[in-house]
């Protein structure tokens, strides 16, 4: 039986290199949306964190995300352990997929989820094959809560590449919708 996975999305209105990141649309949906969706099917509950008022009033399962944890200086970890501590439920493992990665597929979270418990992993970061990280994050929540560096990880090689300015936006827009 596989353990309870817990999707989550973290995604802020304050992106200083690209305004509006999270809210710009491939395939006439936000990265925001994008990845959520992505998420649905691969986990047993999806969760998105923001501070951004459209995402919070939408159909999304959503959980506020204040000015004190919304900062660009707020590590992402410690935003994820916000989180888990206000979301209600068990949960075995965490998969974290930012969503400036919208070329990150369901497929490739599965095959993070799956490496991580197939193989007893720790932790499993998905990366580019240019060697970045580019999104995806799945790890066990025991693990999370009590260590800072990853041991016994794993990786998964995916085309995926991040948006961080518009010119990132423009190139993953134009492969993703073929224009």
């Amino acid at each position: 039986m596989r353990e309870s996975v817990i999707g989550i999305v973290c995604a802020r209105s304050g992106s200083k290199r690209l305004l509006g990141k999270n809210m710009m649309e491939i395939r006439d949906m936000s990265l925001s949306e994008k990845a959520y969706h992505t998420l649905e099917g691969c986990c047993d509950k999806v969760v998105l964190v923001t501070d951004i008022k459209e995402l919070l009033e939408s159909d999304l399962v959503t959980l506020y995300r204040p000015p004190f944890i919304s900062h660009d200086h707020v590590p992402l970890q410690s935003t994820v352990k916000w989180a888990l501590f206000k979301i209600s439920g068990r949960y075995g493992v965490v998969v974290v997929l930012m969503p400036n990665c919208p070329m990150i597929t369901k497929n490739h979270v599965e095959k993070c989820i799956n490496l991580l418990v197939d193989n007893n992993l720790n932790v499993v970061r998905s990366y580019g094959k240019d060697g970045k990280e580019n999104g995806v994050i799945v790890i066990r929540i025991e693990y999370f809560f009590k260590h800072w560096i990853d041991t016994h990880a794993g990786a998964v090689i995916t085309n995926g590449l991040e948006i961080h300015t518009q010119e990132d936006y423009d190139k993953v827009k134009q492969i993703m919708e073929g224009k």
